[in-house]
């Protein structure tokens, strides 16, 4: 059999061979586990760039949603004050009717096909057949009153100017 020194050198050499794989286990967990966190931090960095990067895009988008806006504000509101007046002309006016209604009927067909939202169309489109049907004057006040508060929702689209719900009772010449 063997030696006592030789069962020693045996046993030593177990151990030691037992701590060996023991610390390569340990350094390749460690490597593992750093590994892990590295992957975990990567990835939690590139969510945050990513949610920023989308957060940024988004506040572009309305940067550029509100310059359209005020844009398109722009070009309704001189068209919508004009479609009014020449609407309130030819339901009130008694005299000078003709250029009125040309010049109504050029915007009907023309620059507010251009601008007009749906609530404009409608109330455009009821006040020429008012207008050509024979509508009566206060039948034409009234649809004149209807256009000029299309025109003022159109325009305060989302709630950007405040105007808010009117109602159709509010004007005088509604309740005459």
């Amino acid at each position: 059999m063997y030696s006592a020194n030789q069962s020693r050198s045996h046993f030593d050499f177990f151990i030691g061979a037992t701590i060996d794989s023991i610390w390569a286990n340990i350094n390749g967990s460690v490597g593992v586990v750093v590994a892990i966190i590295g992957g975990s931090v990567a990835l939690f960095e590139f969510r945050r760039k990513r949610a920023q990067e989308l957060l940024e895009e988004r506040r572009r988008q309305e940067q550029r949603f509100r310059e359209f806006r005020t844009k398109l504000y722009d070009e309704q509101r001189p068209l919508y004050a004009r479609a009014c007046t020449l609407a309130a002309t030819l339901a009130t006016a008694e005299t000078g009717l003709e250029g009125a209604r040309q010049e109504f009927l050029m915007l009907y067909w023309g620059e507010m096909c251009l601008i007009e939202d749906s609530l404009v169309e409608q109330a455009m489109i009821a006040f020429r057949k008012g207008l050509i049907n024979g509508a009566t004057r206060s039948e034409l006040e009234q649809l004149a009153y209807e256009l000029a508060i299309a025109c003022r929702r159109s325009l305060d689209v989302a709630g950007i100017f405040g105007v808010g719900n009117l109602d159709r009772s509010a004007h005088s010449t509604c309740n005459a």
